[in-house]
């Protein structure tokens, strides 16, 4: 079977500034190059012919407009948000046939191109792993958009971005929304998220022990889900946006590129 898309396009409950700072109710139709951030995704999304549907995780009412924007050819449906990504996620996933593939990502990854997104999912399959995320090399990252301030994860070996694409490939992949879920309410007590971690391996990646694959392969036997990374040479993959200073990044890339 196929590829199924989830677009996490909802907002959390405390606000956003993005939405605040363009004057929208959510920060999805916040606008790129004219364009919704939304319909920018799902017009990526649309040009992969490995993909077959998509769900649009987000207030109908509010977003439907948006589709408006752009020739849609793509089956789509749309969920309800829950009260996180992650339970938002985790809900979506019960809406999907356990046998497909799911490619998830959000919609303020407005500098996303459909050829990125199918070189992604070639790789996802080529590899033998249950979940692969994508991560840009943080160098690549920095010599592209010195001035942008991006999260980075610090290995002995690399550093890297993550890039908001994740590739779920196997029915048991999909028990890390729920692991997601389960740490997103541990975000404001550090012991608690450590322990679910596993203290002894924050400790080595604090300490600089840790190669990128040796703490992916212990992630994989902290929650018993086979995780790979993929290193991906675009390092505008790791924008996305969070702030309204990254939306003005975003906008002047756009323009730059005449997008």
């Amino acid at each position: 079977m196929g590829w199924s898309a989830v677009v996490l396009a909802g907002s959390r409950a405390s606000g956003d500034v993005v939405a605040d700072y363009c004057g929208v109710p959510v920060k999805a139709m916040a606008e790129v190059g004219g364009t919704p951030m939304l319909a920018r995704v799902l017009r990526a999304l649309d040009g992969v012919k490995k993909i077959e549907e998509v769900f649009i995780v987000g207030d109908s009412e509010l977003l439907a407009p948006v589709l408006d924007t752009i020739d849609l050819t793509l089956p789509h449906r749309w969920i309800a948000p829950r009260s996180s990504p992650a339970t938002s996620l985790s809900h979506a996933f019960g809406e999907i046939s356990p046998s497909r593939k799911v490619l998830v990502t959000t919609s303020d990854h407005a500098l996303l191109r459909c050829e990125w997104v199918a070189e992604f999912i070639d790789e996802a399959e080529a590899s033998s792993h249950a979940m692969s995320l994508a991560l840009a090399p943080a160098d690549d990252v920095r010599r592209v958009l010195p001035d942008s301030q991006r999260t980075v994860l610090k290995f002995s070996d690399i550093a890297v971005c993550t890039c908001n694409l994740f590739a779920f490939c196997t029915r048991e992949a999909r028990r890390m929304s729920r692991e997601w879920a389960a740490q997103e309410g541990m975000r404001k007590s550090p012991l608690r998220l450590l322990r679910r971690l596993g203290v002894g391996n924050a400790a080595l990646y604090g300490l600089g022990r840790l190669d990128m694959k040796g703490a992916f392969r212990r992630l994989s036997l902290r929650f018993g889900v086979d995780i790979g990374t993929i290193l991906m040479p675009h390092p505008l993959l790791a924008v996305d946006v969070d702030t309204p200073d990254d939306l003005v990044l975003c906008r002047r890339l756009v323009g730059e590129e005449k997008a």
